[in-house]
């Protein structure tokens, strides 16, 4: 895999500013859910069937309570919180604790495990510098969701408006409309649906003077800029379903494969493989060598910022939300609400938006947590491109490496699937060597 150095960067047009830094691992928190009603009313009667032997347990239950002896789930199942750990405990036999778990696992808004392919917890960038952005501002100081089309930025936005409490925020039962004034008028807070620069433009639309309507009275000093990533492999896919405002050429079944514009150049013709990308009218367009490139362009912006900002992953948002929220909201000068609501519903919502990451969260969790899905019709020579010419630096940060061996255990058919999507070929024209 080809990294580019984190440090010492050159500085094109919107690409380099030098910062560094690795974000400290979040502390993991459980949250007793309502399956313990089940479980107390399963204890209920475990309790009759043990009354026989309650005598020649007392004295032992005086004495320092054991430790859990009930095996944790196994990666990629469902995770309990310590309290829940501590009732599974409490039950006498194997049996009961295999049971009790399960009721627990069943419950619903719970989350599955990190799919260890993303790492073992939340990866956020930019913890550090929270503390010295908070000195320096006010409680009107809030946090904005930013991210490139399809990385989930509405699902950032809806996890912190539902569930990050600021000090100086606007009434909830109050409608947009009044909310919008109130906070024009400083007389309260709350949270943008969008940095004020917009949140799919680079983050150099930030000093081109460039506000989104309605947005024009935030003092940009007080805005943190939360930028979503997702996994680029994943991410191309969903950009070949909804483009948004980038234009491309792909292949109808296969896309994102292949993921080289040479390649993709021998089946669409020569010169017919660049991405352009129209973020607003009055600017010219930007230009593109693939959708890889735009990825490693927009994201290393905001890596490579000296500003007061976060990238989150939009993995550690479907799989881990409450620590991760819990972690930016902090940053924010805010706390997290006692109830978590994970937002089930889809992410997307208004105009416009076509369907893009407008899907469940139950959907995506199966999505986003098979690998096989992830490697989809995606080629060996793929792989080595995308290992080529990903930005090193920051698919190491965050886990979003590709493998060859690992794509070709997801999926023993992968090659003869993609035989029968016909991905080598586009009407007369066919890759060489495919």
């Amino acid at each position: 895999m080809a990294a580019r150095p984190l440090m010492g960067l050159a500085k094109p047009s919107f690409r380099g500013r030098p910062a560094a830094e690795d974000p400290p691992k979040p502390r993991r928190v459980g949250t007793l859910q309502c399956a313990v009603v089940g479980l107390l009313g399963f204890q209920v009667v475990s309790m009759g069937l043990h009354a026989r032997s309650h005598d020649r347990r007392a004295s032992a239950a005086a004495r320092p309570a054991p430790a859990p002896v009930a095996p944790r789930p196994p990666p990629g199942s469902l995770r309990l919180s310590d309290a829940e750990e501590a009732l599974l405990a409490a039950l006498p036999t194997e049996p009961e604790r295999v049971y009790a778990r399960q009721i627990f696992e069943d419950a619903s808004g719970r989350c599955p495990a990190l799919p260890a392919m993303y790492g073992d917890g939340p990866r956020i960038v930019g913890l550090d510098r929270c503390a010295g952005w908070r000195e320096t501002t006010s409680l009107f100081r809030r946090a904005a969701t930013a991210g490139i089309f399809n990385s989930g930025t509405n699902l950032m936005t809806n996890l912190l408006r539902k569930n990050c409490v600021m000090p100086l925020a606007c009434p909830g039962e109050w409608g947009q409309k009044r909310k919008t004034e109130a906070m024009a008028r400083r007389e309260c807070i709350g949270y943008p649906f969008q940095a004020p620069w917009g949140k799919h433009n680079p983050l150099a639309y930030r000093n081109l003077g460039h506000v989104v309507d309605s947005l024009d009275h935030f003092n940009l000093t007080e805005i943190l800029p939360v930028a979503v990533v997702k996994d680029p492999i994943t991410w191309m896919r969903s950009m070949c379903r909804i483009a948004y405002a980038a234009h491309f050429r792909k292949h109808p079944a296969c896309c994102p494969s292949p993921l080289d514009p040479a390649q993709l150049g021998e089946l669409l013709g020569h010169n017919r493989s660049k991405v352009t990308v129209k973020f607003r009218k009055e600017h010219p367009e930007e230009v593109y060598a693939s959708l890889l490139d735009l990825w490693n362009v927009w994201y290393r912006e905001y890596y490579d910022s000296t500003l007061p900002r976060l990238i989150v992953r939009y993995e550690d948002l479907l799989f881990d939300p409450q620590n991760t929220i819990r972690e930016v909201c902090a940053c924010a000068g805010g706390r997290l609400k006692k109830d978590f609501d994970m937002v089930g519903d889809a992410a997307k919502f208004g105009g416009g938006h076509g369907g893009g990451e407008g899907t469940s969260r139950g959907s995506a969790l199966k999505r986003y947590a098979s690998e096989t899905t992830r490697y989809h019709l995606v080629s060996a020579h793929d792989v080595a491109y995308y290992g080529a010419n990903v930005d090193g630096a920051l698919a190491d940060l965050f886990h979003y490496a590709a493998d060859e061996h690992r794509r070709a255990a997801a999926d023993p058919r992968a090659d003869a699937k993609r035989a029968d999507a016909k991905c080598a070929t586009l009407g007369k024209r066919r890759l060489n060597g495919a």
